[in-house]
C-alpha cells in the first residue's frame, strides 16, 4: 500500500500559551485511526476558535488509503479509544495537517461554516502600511500564503520579516510591473484564491483647486488600479473560484466638501464592485467592498503636502475659506480629547486598521460573503445610514412614486423579509 506523504503547517490562529489541548483517538475504519489534538482558546484578533490537528495512522488494507483523502469536519461515529491507537500495531504512518475551525467563529461578521484560510493564497495591494499591512498580517497569522505588493525595497524587507508573507514589487499604475507580479504568483504554483485591492490615495482640496493631472492620478490609483489588478489576475481567480475584496470607503456612499475627488473614486469602486459581483458570480467568483470610516493610518500624513498646496492655490472668492482651512492644517496638533468625549465631526474616533482586516477576512472566507461591509464607529455608521435615507427620500420625490410613509415602511418590511428568507 502506498500512502501519499504531505506535511503542512497548522494555521497560526493562536499563540500556543493561550491554548488548552485535548487528545483523542478515533477508529475511522479500514484499519485507520485518527489521533486528534483539539486546542481551544482565543485568537489574536478577538475571535474564539477551536482548532483540530489530525494525525492519521494506517496499517495494510484493501482499497484506497483513506489518508489520500481529506477528512470531513464532522466527528467520526467510531468509538473513542483512550489507548491512543485503538490497540492496532502500526507499520505505516502518514502525517497530514488537515486543520479546520470547529464551531462558530465569534467575529463581528463571522457566520456558521466560515471556511479556513489555511494555505490559501491571497494577494494584498498596498501592503507596506496601514490597512494593507494589517490585512496582510491578519491573513498570514490565519495560515494564508500572502503576497503583499510594495513599491520600494525598504517596505519589502519589512514584509519579509512576517511569516507567510511574500513581498512583490508592484505599482498598480504600471502594467509591466503587474505582468511581472502575475508571472511571480503563477510561477509559485499555489494559484490565487483572493485579491484584496487596497492600494489607494486619500487627498483633499476644493474641487476648483484640483489640476487635471492630480485628478487623473487619483483615479489612476484608486479606480484603474483595482481594474488592472483584477483583470490581470482574473484567470487565476476563476480557476480557484476565489474572491475579490475592494477597499472602498464610507465616502463611497456620501460626499462632503473638500473630499470631492476622493469620494468620486470611492463611488466608482462601489459601482465597480457591484458589477463584478453580478458578472463573476455565475463563474464562482464573489466580489465584496469593505467601506471603512476614519482609520488610524498614515494616509493623511502622506497626502498632507498635496492637500496644503491645493488650498494655497485657491482663487477668489474661495480664498478666505481656504485660509481658514490652512490655519487648521498647519496648526500644531492639539492635545487629545478625553476618551469619554462624545464623537462628532470635530471629535473623531478613528478605528484601528485591524477592524478592517477582520471584515476582509470574512469577505474572503465566509461561505456567503456580503456585498457591502460597513466598518467604523457607531457615529460614522449613523451618518451613512442617514445619508442613504436622505437619498431615498430624494428619489421618492417624483411624480411616478411619491410613496407615503406607510408605503415606504411596507417596502422596507418587504426587503427585510426577503433578506431574512435568503439567510
Amino acid at each position: 500500500m502506498r500512502i501519499r506523504r504531505e506535511v503542512c503547517s497548522p494555521p497560526a490562529l493562536v499563540s500556543r500559551r493561550e491554548l488548552v489541548f485535548d487528545r483523542r483517538s478515533l477508529r475511522v475504519g479500514l484499519g485507520f485511526t485518527a489521533t486528534l489534538w483539539v486546542a481551544r482558546g482565543n485568537d489574536r484578533w478577538g475571535g474564539c476558535r477551536s482548532l483540530i490537528w489530525v494525525r492519521l495512522a494506517a496499517r495494510p488494507c484493501c482499497g484506497m488509503a483513506r489518508a489520500e483523502r481529506p477528512m470531513s469536519g464532522r466527528r467520526s461515529a467510531g468509538p473513542i479509544d483512550e489507548t491512543g491507537h485503538g490497540g492496532e500495531t502500526l507499520k505505516w504512518e502518514t502525517r497530514r495537517a488537515y486543520s479546520w475551525s470547529a464551531g462558530r467563529s465569534i467575529y463581528p461578521y463571522g457566520g456558521r461554516g466560515m471556511e479556513n484560510g489555511t494555505m490559501r493564497s491571497v494577494l494584498v495591494t498596498g501592503a507596506s502600511s496601514g490597512i494593507g499591512n494589517a490585512t496582510a498580517r491578519c491573513l498570514a497569522e490565519r495560515g494564508c500564503c500572502v503576497y503583499g505588493t510594495v513599491r520600494n525595497e525598504e517596505s519589502a524587507a519589512r514584509l519579509r520579516e512576517i511569516q507567510n508573507v511574500v513581498p512583490l514589487m508592484c505599482d498598480v499604475t504600471k502594467p509591466d510591473e503587474i505582468r511581472e507580479a502575475v508571472e511571480s504568483v503563477t510561477g509559485a504554483g499555489r494559484g490565487l484564491y483572493g485579491l484584496v485591492n487596497n492600494a489607494g490615495l486619500g487627498e483633499l482640496g476644493m474641487v476648483s483647486t484640483w489640476t487635471d493631472e492630480e485628478l487623473l492620478h487619483m483615479f489612476d490609483v484608486n479606480v484603474f488600479g483595482p481594474h488592472r489588478m483584477t483583470n490581470a489576475f482574473l484567470p487565476l481567480l476563476v480557476e480557484s473560484k476565489g474572491r475579490i475584496v475592494n477597499i472602498g470607503s464610507q465616502g463611497g456612499m456620501l460626499a462632503k466638501n473638500y473630499y470631492g475627488p476622493y469620494t468620486m473614486t470611492k463611488h466608482a469602486i462601489e459601482a465597480y464592485t457591484e458589477t463584478l459581483r453580478a458578472e463573476l458570480e455565475p463563474y464562482g467568483v464573489l466580489a465584496s467592498v469593505v467601506q471603512p470610516g476614519g482609520i488610524a493610518t498614515n494616509i493623511g500624513a502622506a497626502s498632507h503636502a498635496g492637500t496644503v498646496a491645493r488650498f494655497q492655490r485657491a482663487q477668489p472668492p474661495f480664498c478666505e475659506e481656504a485660509e481658514q482651512i490652512l490655519g487648521f492644517l498647519l496648526a500644531p496638533p492639539l492635545a487629545e480629547e478625553p476618551t469619554s468625549a462624545e464623537e462628532s465631526e470635530a471629535n473623531r474616533r478613528p478605528s484601528s486598521p485591524e477592524t478592517v482586516a477582520v471584515a476582509v477576512y470574512d469577505a474572503l472566507f465566509s461561505p456567503a460573503p456580503k456585498l457591502h461591509y460597513l466598518v467604523g464607529t457607531k457615529w460614522e455608521g449613523d451618518r451613512v445610514i442617514n445619508a442613504l435615507i436622505a437619498k431615498l427620500l430624494d428619489e421618492n420625490d417624483n411624480p411616478k412614486h411619491d410613496y407615503s410613509r406607510e408605503q415606504l415602511v411596507a417596502l422596507l418590511d418587504q426587503h427585510i423579509a426577503e433578506r431574512n428568507k435568503s439567510e
